[in-house]
């Protein structure tokens, strides 16, 4: 195999890297993604988070669609019943409190009574079962709800 500039073996296909260039690069990439940033910085306050992405999203619907494109601003406009803490612990959120039953097979969730949509709506379990059905239905990875058989709304707290 011929060698390259730095003494190393060069493969068939492979792309001659400098080792220079390549820092320089890396250098002129972070200056290009700060450039971009410029515009948000009026935007900096604490707690925000800026997320540049390469991929566009179809549409912000995650119960249709799957990918990063459409996970991130989906989890940002979806409530989840539940959030997950950094060890995966399940932590409240739209359910102030959960049962699993003692086989595992049945869930029941509590719901906060003070949770409401954008325009003042409250959320109740007829919309939090019309989201697991719509999914379960509609998500391209349908085996994440194929143990779902029913979901049930005895009150407006408990789907």
């Amino acid at each position: 195999m011929p060698l390259d500039e730095t003494g190393r073996q060069h493969r068939p296909g492979e792309p001659l890297v400098d080792l220079v260039a390549a820092p320089l690069l890396g250098a002129v990439g972070a200056a290009a993604i700060l450039a971009m940033l410029a515009p948000f910085a009026p935007l900096k306050a604490e707690g925000s988070l800026i997320i540049l992405s390469t991929q566009a999203p179809r549409h912000l619907n995650g119960a249709v669609q799957s990918g990063t494109a459409t996970a991130m601003p989906s989890t940002q406009i979806f409530a989840s019943p539940l959030r997950y803490d950094e060890n995966w612990n399940p932590q409240p959120y739209l359910a102030e409190s959960w049962d699993v039953s003692e086989d595992g097979l049945t869930v029941t969730l509590n719901l906060v009574h003070n949770a409401t949509f954008h325009d003042g709506v409250p959320v109740t379990s007829e919309d939090v079962a019309f989201s697991i059905k719509t999914t379960k239905a509609n998500h391209p990875f349908k085996t994440m709800f194929a143990p779902v058989e029913a979901v049930e709304t005895p009150d407006d707290y408990t789907p």
